[in-house]
């Protein structure tokens, strides 16, 4: 169980870094070119992935408690501990909060 909670935090802290990183770096600048395949730009969301339930909190809040509530009753019901989708999954949904 120690080892989900590693993985949640970890999801959480690094998609915490990689967007302070990119408002600092990013906002308010013209695309960033790494090497030739790699372009960086900066794209604000305020919906889930994808800017799905874009600029409507509620519902989003209201489907990632569900998801969150579904991948608890996973945990739960079959041993999934040690599975990092699922792990990663919940850490992901945990973010939307």
């Amino acid at each position: 169980m120690f080892f989900a909670f590693a993985i949640i935090i970890f999801c959480i802290f690094s998609d915490q870094i990689s967007k302070y990183l990119a408002r600092k770096y990013l906002k308010n600048k013209k695309s960033r070119r790494i090497n030739k395949n790699i372009k960086l730009t900066y794209v604000e969301n305020s919906g889930g992935a994808n800017g799905l339930f874009s600029g409507n909190y509620l519902v989003l809040y209201i489907v990632t408690f569900i998801s969150l509530f579904i991948c608890l009753l996973l945990f739960e019901h079959y041993d999934i501990q040690n599975n990092t989708f699922y792990v990663a999954l919940f850490g992901n949904c945990f973010q939307n909060f």
